[in-house]
C-alpha cells in the first residue's frame, strides 16, 4: 500500500508562444515562479503517478493531490501564496470523494495498528 500527499498541481501550463522568446534567465526567474523547476518537478510527479498506477492495485494506491485552479508558484513561501495554498487544500478536503478515500485509508491504518 502507498499513501502519497501532494502539494498541489497547477492547471496553468507554459505555452509554446509564451516560452518561445525565453532565455535562460526567464526559465530560472523567481518572478515567474522558476518555470524550469516547475516543469521538472511536474514531469517527475506525473511519471511517478503513471508508474504507480500501472504497478499498484488502485485499492492500495492512495494519492491525494489538489488541483490548483490559480497559478501558484511552487517556490514561493510568501504569506499570500501560502494562504492561497491553504485555501486550495481546504477546498480539496471538502470534496466527498476525497473524504471517502481519506476515511478508507485511516480505517486500513487503524486495522493494521490493532493487529500489530
Amino acid at each position: 500500500m502507498v499513501a502519497s500527499f501532494g502539494t498541489g498541481q497547477n492547471v496553468k501550463a507554459i505555452g509554446v508562444e509564451e516560452a518561445l522568446g525565453w532565455g535562460g534567465l526567464d526559465w530560472a526567474s523567481p518572478l515567474k515562479g522558476i518555470p524550469l523547476l516547475d516543469v521538472l518537478f511536474d514531469g517527475s510527479s506525473d511519471a511517478v503517478d503513471y508508474v504507480s498506477n500501472k504497478l499498484l492495485d488502485p485499492e492500495k494506491d492512495y494519492r491525494f493531490q489538489p488541483t490548483l485552479m490559480e497559478d501558484l508558484p511552487a517556490f514561493n513561501a510568501g504569506e499570500e501564496n501560502i494562504a492561497k495554498l491553504v485555501k486550495a487544500a481546504l477546498k480539496y478536503l471538502e470534496r466527498s470523494e476525497v473524504d471517502k478515500r481519506l476515511n478508507a485509508l485511516a480505517n486500513i491504518l487503524i486495522e493494521r495498528s490493532i493487529t500489530l
